[in-house]
């Protein structure tokens, strides 16, 4: 059976995205690190997941059925975050929403691949972030960086109006589709 790489996210709008751009060249430039720049400002909603590619059609219906039910909402952004010892991101604050629509969306996905209950419980503490650094920062630049970035401030909010299905062609990440949330 042949598998893809899947996975579902919130793309930050291009003002947005130009800060987050900036601060990932930055971390290359200074610490080494450009992992993050191979994709766009995001939100992982549903992990990266390996799927049968016959189940690609039924996961598409699936995650669309769900998703043009749900109503737009607000992420907040504010400063910044690590997972030591190889990841510094842009944190998103605490939001019921994101988190309740994130656990849906495991639920969706779980269903629509038949994957077995527990098959996403890793995925129960949910951390929002947007990845400026991350992998290939090596744990001497990540102590370095983060000694600096732990102090600097980043604002920022926007509208999520849609989620993304990216798809991986065994070189980079392609967007499969753009799911609109209800526009009532």
């Amino acid at each position: 059976m042949n598998k893809k790489l899947y996975f579902l996210s919130i793309h930050v709008p291009q003002r947005l995205e130009n800060e987050i751009l900036r601060l990932k060249r930055e971390i290359k430039d200074r610490f080494q690190s450009e992992k993050a720049l191979r994709l766009p400002g995001h939100v992982t909603l549903v992990r990266p997941t390996w799927i049968k590619e016959q189940l690609e059609g039924p996961l598409v219906a699936q995650v669309a059925a769900f998703l043009k039910d749900q109503h737009p909402f607000s992420i907040e952004l504010e400063d910044f975050g690590a997972f030591t010892p190889r990841t510094i991101y842009v944190k998103v604050t605490p939001n019921e929403h994101l988190t309740r629509i994130k656990h849906q969306l495991d639920q969706v996905v779980d269903q629509a691949i038949g994957a077995k209950e527990e098959g996403n419980l890793e995925n129960k503490n949910f951390v929002p972030h947007i990845s400026i650094a991350n992998r290939d920062l090596t744990p001497e630049h990540f102590q370095e960086a983060w000694r600096e970035f732990q102090k600097r401030r980043f604002k920022g909010s926007f509208q999520v109006r849609e989620v993304h299905l990216l798809r991986h062609n065994r070189k980079r990440w392609e967007v499969l589709q753009v799911f609109p949330l209800c526009q009532v």
